[in-house]
């Protein structure tokens, strides 16, 4: 049985979940172990070096993060 947990406002905040089930929805996922952490492709490591690279050469090529968001939301 799920039991939700509930913050100091009655807003709920997480979930309780028995152990047989997680242990089922692990075996299920191929889930190995729940501290493992993901490891990106060997592609996606690349882009983000080429990019850090790309950032260290020409550092105001970029827009802020508040310019960002503000393109994003438009």
């Amino acid at each position: 049985m799920l039991q939700y947990i509930h913050d100091n406002n009655g807003n709920t905040a997480g979930v309780f979940i028995p152990l047989a089930d997680w242990n089922k929805l692990k075996s299920e996922y191929h889930i190995k172990d729940e501290s493992t952490e993901f490891e990106s492709p060997d592609w996606h490591q690349q882009v983000v070096a080429e990019r850090f690279e790309n950032y260290g050469k020409n550092p105001t090529d970029g827009e802020s993060w508040e310019d960002l968001q503000k393109r994003l939301r438009k």
